[in-house]
C-alpha cells in the first residue's frame, strides 16, 4: 500500500523516510526520481506503507498502519507494532496531511490539537484517553494547513487505564482524533493485541 505526499521546502528523501517510518530505498523503489539528491519542492511522491499481519514472527516489529481521508485531510495513524508483550509501551503516531488543492483552516477551542483513545475489544468503553487529566490553555485559535503541509502528533500508552490499573492480555482498539471543531468525533482506528 502507498500514500501520496507533496514535498515541502527544506525536505529531503531521508527526512521524509523518517517521518513515514520507511527507507529512502523503499521510496525510490516506487517512484521515478531523476536525481534523489535534488528533490524538487511540490513534487508529489508515493510513500510505501507496509501492511503485514501481526502473526508473522520477526526480530524487527512491523508498524501497524491505517489511512483515512476526511475533508481533504489524509490521516496516517500508526502504532510501532501490532503485537505487544504485557507492560510494553505502545507508541502512537498520527500524521495529518492536507492533500487538497487549497489551504484548510481548522478551529480549536483550546491549545489541544489531537487525542488518542484505547478501548477494550472492538467497541468496548474507552479505558484510556491521552488528554484525561491534562490541562490545556483556554483560547480559540484558527490554524491553516497549506496544501501538502503535514503535522505529526505522538503519544505513548503504558498499558494502564486512566485509573492506573494494568490492562489484561487481549485485543484492543486504539483511536486517534483531530479535535478541531470541523473534525471532532471523526476518529481513525487500529487494533492491537497484548499477548498473555
Amino acid at each position: 500500500m502507498a500514500v501520496t505526499y507533496e514535498v515541502q521546502s527544506g525536505e529531503n528523501l531521508e527526512s521524509i523516510a523518517r517521518r513515514f517510518g520507511t527507507t529512502t530505498a523503499e521510496i525510490l523503489r516506487v517512484n521515478e526520481i531523476p536525481d534523489p539528491q535534488r528533490l524538487q519542492v511540490r513534487t508529489v511522491i508515493r510513500i510505501p506503507v507496509p501492511v503485514i499481519p501481526p502473526t508473522i514472527p520477526s526480530r524487527r516489529p512491523f508498524r501497524n498502519v491505517t489511512t483515512s481521508i476526511i475533508r481533504n485531510i489524509l490521516y496516517i495513524f500508526s502504532t510501532d507494532r501490532m503485537l505487544y508483550r504485557r507492560n510494553q509501551r505502545v507508541q502512537l503516531q498520527l500524521i495529518k496531511i492536507n492533500i487538497g488543492p487549497r489551504p484548510i483552516t481548522l478551529t480549536y477551542n483550546t491549545a489541544q490539537r489531537f487525542d488518542f483513545y484505547v478501548r477494550r475489544g472492538i467497541a468496548g468503553p474507552v479505558i484510556w484517553q491521552w488528554s484525561q487529566d491534562r490541562q490545556f490553555a483556554q483560547f480559540i485559535q484558527r490554524v491553516t494547513l497549506a496544501p501538502g503541509a503535514a503535522q505529526i502528533f505522538n503519544a505513548v500508552w503504558d498499558q494502564r487505564t486512566n485509573e492506573g490499573i494494568p490492562v489484561q492480555p487481549g485485543l484492543y482498539t486504539v483511536q486517534a482524533e483531530n479535535v478541531a471543531q470541523e473534525l471532532r468525533g471523526r476518529r481513525v482506528s487500529l487494533r492491537i493485541r497484548i499477548a498473555p
